[in-house]
């Protein structure tokens, strides 16, 4: 999953009585917004951040957000009058490749990549999430003089917080038919409402509050200092995918303990290219004596090209089409255990390590067996895991399929990769 970021964060403030508009005040020595925008870049779905800005402020936006420049591409794009129109500019800015898209406040500086993460996966699932916090105190409506007509039951109510994510091709959608109808919202849940997209609430808590009024800012600061101190590290996580979903059959969701965040997760890749002639035989970084080479924009090592797959979708990284296209030339009969290098130092970037892997290789011919030894060893040093974590087999196909009729070879490979919890 490949998600665009966009960070609202046009607003001039006026609630908050600053001459400086909230998101550009002091926070934990940072600017409020520069957390904000910190916290997607942060998130492994997230491949680009998005931030509206008023034309005024673009300067002091770009002074705030300076040292995230190179984490990932962020780009200014200018706001509009309303949060919808800002939202809607920097939409339309984003990269068209990418089909998803979490759109954040930028005056709420808490919210965690982790948080962030687990919500993209629920959207995934359902089509559309967000963040939203129960409604905790007894919730009564009044007539226009002030007299409580009735008390609403709150065990369904939720205020809506960000980020919101959802398909880039339903808010555009979305958007077409509120222009049409001259109808504004003051979140994405509203506009997809409007077209009939249903959004799951994945609950949340006060601490992802939004910056509105000078005492927000004080308590924020308190809980940035108590996430930093070891006292209180952890506590205030949100919940993970495993509570979300053992949730489903109703849209919102209980928050689970922070020690029951699963970090463990598993990736299957698959690969098979042709044989050909004139070409090497390259598995597992080993050449092997063969009269047929496996044809393809690399060395075609189809077991390397498997192994890169799985690591990739555990991390949901996409494939390694996404990353080494064979339209680059700098990729052209390229050794693929260099390209399972690249891999591995992502994987390690986002905090994961390979635990194991298994392999199955489908060939006719030639005898694989005598070549696993040294396959392992290489694939091991790479992954930076004991060789006896990478197991590596072979099987026919008794004559049947491209594979059984020597047309070429396929392989399979399951990993299991483990995200470090600092």
């Amino acid at each position: 999953m490949r998600v665009s970021g966009i960070v609202a964060a046009a607003g001039m403030g006026v609630r908050f009585g600053s001459v400086v508009p909230k998101q550009f005040l002091p926070l934990n020595g940072r600017p409020v917004l520069y957390h904000s925008v910190n916290a997607m870049l942060l998130a492994d779905f997230i491949q680009e951040v998005v931030v509206a800005v008023h034309t005024d402020y673009m300067e002091q936006a770009t002074l705030a957000m300076q040292d995230l420049m190179s984490v990932k591409p962020v780009r200014l794009v200018e706001g509009g009058a309303s949060r919808q129109e800002s939202v809607k500019n920097a939409l339309l800015a984003t990269d068209p490749a990418l089909n998803w898209v979490a759109v954040h406040d930028g005056a709420r500086p808490l919210v965690t990549p982790d948080v962030i993460e687990e919500l993209c996966i629920l959207a995934k699932d359902l089509g559309a999430a967000l963040l939203a916090a129960p409604v905790m105190d007894t919730v009564k409506e009044t007539d226009e003089d002030g007299l409580i007509l009735r008390t609403i039951p709150r065990d369904r109510l939720f205020l809506a917080q960000t980020p919101q994510v959802c398909k880039k091709a339903d808010l555009l959608r979305a958007y077409e038919e509120a222009d049409k109808k001259g109808l504004s919202f003051t979140d994405e849940a509203g506009l997809l409402e409007l077209i009939g997209v249903p959004v799951a609430v994945m609950s949340s808590d006060w601490t992802n509050l939004k910056i509105t009024e000078p005492v927000d800012l004080q308590l924020a600061e308190l809980i940035l200092q108590a996430r930093n101190s070891e006292k209180t590290k952890d506590t205030t996580k949100f919940p993970s995918t495993a509570q979300v979903r053992a949730h489903l059959s109703f849209p919102a969701h209980k928050a689970a303990s922070p020690c029951e965040m699963p970090r463990i997760r598993v990736g299957m890749g698959y690969d098979a290219h042709r044989l050909t002639a004139g070409r090497r035989l390259v598995l597992g970084g080993v050449e092997i004596p063969f009269d047929f080479g496996l044809d393809g924009h690399s060395d075609a090592d189809v077991l390397t090209h498997a192994l890169c797959d799985a690591i990739l979708g555990a991390m949901g990284e996409g494939d390694i089409g996404c990353h080494f296209p064979d339209s680059d030339m700098r990729y052209k009969d390229i050794s693929s255990l260099l390209l399972l290098k690249e891999v591995v130092k992502l994987a390690h970037a986002r905090g994961f390590s390979v635990e194991n892997a298994d392999i199955t290789l489908v060939a006719q011919a030639p005898k694989l067996a005598p070549y696993f030894q040294e396959m392992r060893g290489n694939i091991a040093e790479i992954c930076a895991a004991p060789a006896a974590c990478i197991n590596i087999k072979a099987t026919t196909t008794e004559g049947m399929g491209f594979a059984g009729k020597g047309e070429g070879m396929a392989c399979y490979a399951t990993v299991l990769v483990a995200k470090q919890v600092s």
